[in-house]
This record gives structure tokens, sequence and C-alpha cells, in this order.
């Protein structure tokens, strides 16, 4: 499980496939200025690389967007 760092838990959604050195994750964040920069700092305080990030609205809010990341797992905190 991801550490929240402030956000409320209910806006993450894990999903993770480890597909030979890369795992994805999908979450979701409401729309706000800067609270995707919050939730990479994430990743970066882990030392994780990230390959791929795309966004798309929520399906279920439209207050809210849905985040799709592939990142490396051999590197920080996911090895």
């Amino acid at each position: 499980t991801l550490p929240t760092y402030g956000f409320p838990q209910h806006l993450y959604q894990e999903d993770y496939v480890d597909n030979e050195g890369s795992t994805s994750i999908t979450f979701t964040l409401p729309e706000k200025v800067g609270v995707l920069a919050s939730a990479l700092k994430i990743f970066e305080q882990h030392g994780v690389n990230l390959h791929h990030i795309e966004s798309r609205p929520a399906r279920h809010d439209h207050k809210h967007f849905e985040f799709f990341i592939a990142c490396d797992n051999q590197t920080g905190g996911l090895k």
C-alpha cells in the first residue's frame, strides 16, 4: 500500500501489474492545484523511476482524475 501523505486514503486505488521490471499503478486524485505534484513527490521520495503517466477524468466523479503510472520496479521502494 502506498502511503497517503495527507491525502484521504479513499482517493487511492492501487492496481499492480509486474511486467518484467515495470509496475503499473492507478490512482484517483481531486482536481486541485498542486495535488498531482504532491502525489508524484511520493515516487521521488522513494527513489522510484517513472516511465509513463496518463490521466483521464474519473468515471464516477467529474471533480476527480484517474492517473495511470508505469514505473521501474527495480529501483527505490518497489524493488
